[in-house]
């Protein structure tokens, strides 16, 4: 496959991605607000918590999917990807499908990311990412395989905390739009 054709790849599995990380945010928008008209009540606040957490954690394992056997969009599938393929995430063709506005930020995040200068993305670089994203997806990845699809009783696995959500969700964020600035989306 080509640069072209794998980048156009990269921006269709980065849209999958994006609707699903937008869609998280706006829950955890909503998640907010109902939690607080709840707070007298604490039985549903429980409640309410448990099943953002469950929704949180399903979606999350979905983003950290690393099974070739799954025909799946995720996260982890396409950062592995562009680290087979970093020389298709070159600063000339960030800088191709950048608009005017966003040239100067692209050299900014390349300087910041592979060195002044530096024609592509090091797939060090990118190898790193996929390690901080299997650190943070670890405790979802793990309660969703051993206590929400099945119920793992040779594992104690306790859930993610409510801190650990909100983490995730934010490193996703500021994943996406770095990603998108790359490809041009």
């Amino acid at each position: 496959m080509d640069e072209i054709s794998k980048r156009r790849k990269w921006r269709r599995w980065l849209g999958v991605i994006e609707a699903e990380v937008s869609r998280l945010l706006n829950e955890r928008r909503v998640y907010r607000d109902v939690r607080d008209r709840l707070v007298d009540n604490p039985e549903w606040v429980a409640w309410l918590d448990h099943l953002y957490l469950v929704g949180v954690s399903l979606a999350i394992r979905r983003l950290a999917d690393a099974n070739p056997r799954h025909r799946t969009i995720s996260l982890v599938k396409l950062l592995q990807d562009m680290e087979i393929h970093a020389e298709c995430l070159s600063r000339r063709s960030a800088l191709r499908s950048a608009d005017m506005a966003q040239r100067e930020e692209v050299n900014r995040l390349f300087a910041r990311l592979a060195g002044e200068g530096a024609l592509h993305i090091p797939k060090t670089v990118i190898r790193q990412w996929l390690e901080d994203f299997d650190n943070l997806a670890t405790p979802f990845r793990r309660w969703v395989d051993h206590r929400i699809a099945h119920h793992d009783l040779s594992v104690d696995c306790p859930p993610p905390e409510h801190h650990q959500a909100e983490q995730i969700l934010d490193a996703l964020n500021d994943m996406v739009k770095m990603l998108k600035l790359l490809l041009g989306a």
